[in-house]
């Protein structure tokens, strides 16, 4: 059985990091799940055997860029996960580059940001350890995009882009380029993830109509609603933030 922890960053990184968590467990026939996307970049350390994805072990030490369309794993028999999930729009504080350039990338993190695996993976505290690493690089969010990420989420979705910039004072075109810059999906696509995840979490997201809710879930998750409730995806309702009673406490 795994069991996933959510644990309440250091204050220093509260303002880019929602979360770090911990997947561990033995699974004698782990199945593959279904991960859909939330908007958000996360690290994931396995610091058991990696889970597979795609028909191949994932990297030890990885970024997974905010996907757009679901993806597929399967866990491996014996699991033990640290991971560091990003606040929307907060992984740019971190890498520096623009976010659009690592959206949907799933690679080795020493391919993204060179010499920051090993000191985890040998320090007794790797938890600890991860979280001074962040601290040493960190930036200031932008101001302007955290406040539209926070509208897009305080509506569910349901918001349309030329009233979102028109609330925030700028133009379309300049919260085009914020979000390339900082989140790495057009404002339009963060409205839809929103949309998804609100449903998930059974909330009125703002669809039209049921056929416009089903052409949108169909497009991200890859499957209909009812399909995927169906597969009983335990890993994705813990990473994704859907498993309500899902502990969490401080490091």
């Amino acid at each position: 059985m795994l069991t996933y922890r959510e644990y309440a960053p250091d204050r220093r990184l509260a303002p880019l990091v929602k979360c770090l968590w911990t997947l561990r467990g033995t699974d004698d026939a782990p199945r593959p799940e279904r991960i859909l996307p939330d908007g958000s970049f996360e690290l994931i350390f396995h610091l058991g055997d990696p889970f597979e994805q795609a028909g191949a072990a994932q990297p030890a030490a990885m970024l997974m860029g905010e996907i757009r369309r679901a993806v597929i794993i399967r866990p491996s028999t014996r699991a033990d996960v640290l991971g560091i999930r990003f606040r929307r729009g907060g992984a740019s504080g971190f890498f520096q580059m623009p976010m659009r350039e690592l959206c949907g990338v799933v690679a080795p993190l020493d391919d993204v940001v060179r010499g920051l695996c090993g000191p985890v993976f040998d320090s007794p505290d790797p938890m600890a350890q991860a979280q001074s690493m962040l601290a040493r690089r960190i930036t200031a969010p932008n101001r302007v995009a955290g406040r539209a990420i926070s509208l897009i989420e305080s509506r569910r979705g349901d918001i349309r882009i030329r009233a979102l910039a028109a609330q925030i004072g700028t133009t379309e075109r300049t919260l085009e380029r914020l979000f390339d810059t900082h989140v790495g999906v057009s404002p339009k696509v963060l409205a839809r993830i929103i949309r998804l995840q609100a449903t998930l979490r059974g909330e009125e997201a703002g669809y039209h109509d049921d056929a416009h809710r089903l052409h949108e879930f169909r497009e991200l998750a890859g499957v209909s609603p009812s399909a995927f409730l169906r597969e009983q995806n335990a890993v994705n309702a813990a990473i994704v933030g859907n498993l309500q009673d899902a502990p969490r406490t401080d490091c």
